[in-house]
């Protein structure tokens, strides 16, 4: 491990760190923790096309000659989401959906819940309370008073 990188992140002024995605785009992170061989960073800000893999508030331990030191970063954007996205498609969880919010996989709850799917490549999964003890079931005033997915995925027309 080369130090005078790991020092160059230890810098006065430095605010976080930054890398180009395969896509060309590049990645602004707040640094959390300065590992041995990788920065353990979360990510502030980054292109759309980026957005489901490289989202704000997402944690990766990047390697230090992947990463440059930014003194200048952009600013957080306003925690508003999903505020201005709208939903792409609807569809019943998959056990991937689950393990990334952190619930179990399908087959643990019956019936999987349904997935909303947003215009920045998130997912929307509704939980049956704040503390994430299970998924839960979106109700509506519309219709049958529940969302259910026909298919496979239902997919709103703009």
């Amino acid at each position: 491990m080369n130090y005078e990188i790991k020092i160059e992140f230890m810098a006065e002024g430095v605010r976080g760190c930054s890398w180009v995605t395969r896509s060309g785009n590049r990645v602004y992170a707040e640094i959390i923790r300065l590992n041995s061989k990788t920065i353990t960073c979360r990510v502030v800000k980054c292109d759309p096309h980026d957005a489901y893999q490289y989202r704000p508030g997402k944690e990766f331990r990047v390697a230090y000659q992947l990463c440059r030191a930014e003194k200048d970063m952009p600013q957080k954007e306003q925690d508003t989401y999903p505020v201005g996205l709208t939903i792409t498609a609807v569809r019943w969880s998959t056990s991937e959906d689950l393990k990334e919010v952190g619930f179990e996989p399908t087959g643990s709850y019956g019936d999987a819940p349904q997935t909303l799917v947003m215009s920045d490549g998130s997912l929307i999964i509704p939980s049956q309370d704040p503390e994430g003890n299970g998924p839960g079931f979106l109700f509506t005033t519309n219709g049958t008073g529940y969302v259910e997915p026909k298919r496979e995925e239902q997919t709103c027309r703009t």
